[in-house]
C-alpha cells in the first residue's frame, strides 16, 4: 500500500448565538489527512492509519467524500 496526504475540505459548525458579521467570517476547514490508500472512486477517498498484510487488517479507516478532496499526492 502506498502511503499519501490528501488535501480536503471539511464542515464545520459552531453552537450558541453569534450576529451575521461573525457568521460571515466562519469557513469550512482544510484539513491534511495522511494514511495508506486503501482505496479511490469517484465517490470516495479511503485511507487507513496502518495494516497488517499477514492478517489482512486495516486499522483506523477514513473515508473522505471524494468531491470534498482538493489534492492526493503521495509521500515518499
Amino acid at each position: 500500500m502506498k502511503a499519501v496526504e490528501v488535501t480536503w475540505v471539511d464542515a464545520t459548525s459552531q453552537h450558541g448565538w453569534y450576529d451575521k458579521d461573525e457568521v460571515r467570517d466562519y469557513q469550512s476547514a482544510v484539513v491534511r489527512s495522511v494514511g495508506y490508500l486503501f482505496s479511490k472512486d469517484k465517490k470516495a477517498i479511503k485511507l487507513c492509519s496502518g495494516y497488517d498484510s499477514e492478517h489482512r487488517d486495516y486499522a483506523d479507516i477514513h473515508v473522505i467524500p471524494r468531491d470534498w478532496v482538493q489534492n492526493i499526492r503521495e509521500v515518499k
